[in-house]
């Protein structure tokens, strides 16, 4: 004891049934009553310990399922967990589906797009003097389906530069064999000084690439010709001087074409002379009356919104300046003023 432990005291005392060991801080001793002392036994110290033990599972075990009573029998009625059923197991299925809709995208994106607003109103309740109050304005081009009413099949292609451009019109008489109905015009007919315009006003716009004349003799380089604007005077076509040929189509793609008449808008068609010519390379339609279609009373302002005018200018030399010169009503003319047909590409 002495050796292992050092001295022990003389005067320790040990209660009754106590034993003796160092402290845990390796300083002295102490006593400790009986069953304190940390210790192990075998499972065979253990009363009936090795029996209970056989009898138990590991603590982390499996079972089949034939261990587990009636399990076999309960999951054999069960189906998977994933699984797929006919529409005739689901109670009232096919009779529901009966009455919907085939599925449709399209369905799905105008249910979800925005409809009409709030103070939208129904067709039947729209008033005449209600749309009259949106829909102003012209439109410049537009037709209409089925037979009455529609453009007529030359509109928009092919127009004549007179009155309301109906080329089925005066400008067949204007061809004319007939001399009565036809008068011929010569550049002496219409002399250096004088410049013969008619006005023309369309019902349908046109983008002309071509202006075309038919010729009844040849004449070189002396008629001259010219269009312009009724609003502002311009001067939109100016060939210069132009030909004619014998029974012949002439025609001209420069001057300032290709050219858009709008629609609904007064245009001037003019035709001179730079010098005299005793040749007609022209016939015409017969002349109006000029108190009739001409400038001054009893001709009627509103014969100017279809186009129903004609009138006399001053030239000099045959030349038509940049800007409409001032209108008066015609003189003593022979003959009246020829057809000019404005073609759209192709015509």
């Amino acid at each position: 004891m002495t050796e292992r432990f050092g001295k022990i005291p003389l005067n320790l005392t040990f209660a009754a049934g106590h034993s003796l060991r160092r402290n845990a801080q390796d300083t002295g001793f102490e006593t400790f009553p009986p069953g304190s002392e940390p210790h192990t036994h075998p499972e065979s110290d253990v009363t009936n310990l090795i029996t209970d033990l056989s009898g138990k599972a590991p603590a982390s075990h499996a079972h089949s399922e034939s261990d587990v009573t009636n399990l076999v029998t309960d999951l054999a009625g069960k189906a998977p967990t994933t699984h797929d059923h006919a529409q005739s197991e689901v109670t009232g299925l096919v009779t529901a589906l009966a009455g919907k809709e085939p599925a449709n995208s399209n369905i799905q994106t105008h249910v979800t797009s925005a409809h009409a607003p709030s103070n939208a109103q129904k067709n039947s309740d729209i008033l005449k003097a209600e749309i009259e109050a949106v829909l102003t304005g012209t439109i410049s081009t537009h037709s209409h389906a089925g037979g009455g009413g529609s453009n007529e099949l030359w509109e928009g292609k092919l127009a004549v530069a007179m009155f309301d451009g109906n080329p089925n019109g005066e400008p067949i008489t204007a061809l004319s064999s007939n001399t009565t109905l036809s008068p011929t015009v010569t550049p002496t007919n219409i002399t250096a000084t004088v410049g013969r315009i008619i006005a023309f006003r369309l019902k349908t716009a046109i983008i002309v690439t071509t202006i075309r004349w038919y010729g009844i003799g040849a004449v070189s380089n002396i008629y001259t010709a010219a269009i312009y604007r009724d609003s502002d005077g311009a001067r939109l076509w100016n060939p210069g001087a132009i030909s004619t040929t014998a029974n012949a189509w002439g025609n001209n793609t420069a001057g300032g074409l290709p050219i858009t008449f709008a629609a609904d808008t007064l245009y001037w068609l003019g035709i001179g002379a730079n010098t005299t010519g005793t040749t007609a390379g022209f016939c015409t339609p017969a002349l109006p009356r000029v108190a009739a279609y001409g400038l001054a009373a009893p001709a009627f302002a509103g014969l100017t919104s279809v186009g129903l005018r004609f009138a006399q200018v001053a030239l000099t030399a045959g030349a038509w300046p940049a800007t409409l010169p001032a209108k008066a009503n015609a003189g003593a003319w022979t003959g009246f003023v020829p057809g000019f047909y404005l073609c759209a590409a192709g015509f």
